[in-house]
């Protein structure tokens, strides 16, 4: 019995209804379609590319009133479901998707068969689409690893505006039962509506999603390394000044900013400005060839011909060391300065002198770069 009813219905609805035309019965009216839109999964953020690919559903909602009924009248049926190919739905893009257009997205035409809309007696109207999309995002990795990323997911209506409307009642997509990512979290949605610019004529749905790295794994194997490295390098300076392990320590220490140089290269994209932490490793990089430069030259000091003498600011600056009580070695023969012993003293004065002002300036750096990337 149910079945004769649901038959005869579905005739009845559909004897004298095209799909072609909007379901009102004024034409000037304007359908408005009602949108939820659920992100299921984040499955992956590429920031080279800037493409954000994710699983999602929208529900589509609007009133059809040629299609409605009195369940009275219908062996008390209240629902009925028809094709996707028989009835009016509204035509609806993703305007930033680059695999994709249409908001239904099947499979196949077998699979587009199986879709239905399904009416209420009321002529409420409803369709779910699901599937995989991929949209193009703005790229921000100027405070990488801490960098948010701001994607998008736009709707645009291919009917004009004073014919169908998109709406919405929520602030933004829903994200309370989305499986994140394991690099990259959804930290706040928002919505925009309207037509989006001046010489638009069809009605339009932003949804903004702000994508989050997950700092830890990179504060753990890129970021915490460079800072070790960085205060490390500076060792070199407590080494003997005889020992021949300098000059290998402190070329070492450049071979290794290049490897981490190298590294980051491969992991972000080649954008204008670059991020703050890349100016760090540029940083670092030029410290570490000023620290090499700076222990080759403390190097040809400390084994300078005796027969040259250091110049009167050397002497003058050395001097006013040793009178602290840090002398090293003999300074003074006979009233006049031993040459060998003079470049020793200097050498190991410009040791010091250099060691402190780098460590400090190193130390200002490193607090600097934690303050303009890390906090929020």
């Amino acid at each position: 019995m149910n079945y004769q009813f649901a038959r005869k219905l579905y005739n009845a609805v559909l004897a004298n209804y095209t799909k072609h035309v909007k379901p009102r019965d004024l034409s000037a009216e304007t359908v408005k379609v009602y949108i939820e839109f659920h992100i299921n999964s984040v499955i992956d953020f590429n920031e080279k590319s800037g493409v954000f690919t994710f699983l999602g559903k929208f529900t589509l909602k609007w009133w059809d009133e040629i299609i409605a009924w009195k369940p009275s009248e219908h062996g008390n049926l209240d629902l009925l479901q028809v094709s996707i190919h028989d009835v009016w739905v509204p035509k609806i893009v993703i305007g930033n998707t680059i695999d994709y257009h249409s908001l239904y997205k099947f499979d196949n035409y077998f699979d587009s068969k199986m879709i239905y809309v399904t009416y209420l007696y009321n002529g409420s109207a409803s369709i779910t689409s699901s599937g995989v999309w991929e949209t193009i995002c703005n790229v921000d990795i100027s405070k990488f690893p801490f960098d948010e990323h701001e994607c998008s997911v736009q709707l645009d209506s291919m009917h004009p505006a004073i014919d169908v409307k998109l709406v919405t009642n929520r602030e933004g997509a829903q994200i309370n039962y989305t499986t994140m990512h394991s690099e990259f979290a959804i930290h706040v949605s928002t919505i925009q509506t309207g037509p989006l610019h001046a010489d638009v004529t069809w009605s339009q749905l932003r949804y903004l999603i702000k994508l989050g790295r997950r700092p830890l794994f990179m504060m753990m194997n890129l970021v915490v390394p460079v800072y070790i490295i960085s205060v490390a390098n500076l060792l070199v300076f407590l080494l003997p000044l005889d020992s021949s392990d300098r000059m290998a320590y402190s070329v070492t220490m450049l071979l290794t900013f290049t490897v981490f140089m190298t590294m980051v290269a491969d992991k972000l994209p080649a954008t204008d400005p670059l991020s703050n932490f890349n100016m760090f490793l540029i940083l670092q990089l030029v410290f570490s060839t000023i620290i090499t430069l700076c222990v080759l030259l403390i190097h040809l000091f400390y084994n300078k011909d005796a027969k040259k003498t250091a110049p009167k600011w050397l002497q003058y600056l050395t001097s006013c060391k040793c009178k602290t009580g840090n002398q090293v070695g003999p300074i003074e023969k006979d009233g006049h300065f031993e040459s060998t012993e003079q470049w020793k003293l200097v050498a190991a004065f410009l040791n010091k002198l250099i060691m402190v002002v780098l460590a400090a300036i190193i130390l200002v750096e490193l607090v600097f770069f934690y303050c303009l990337t890390g906090m929020k």
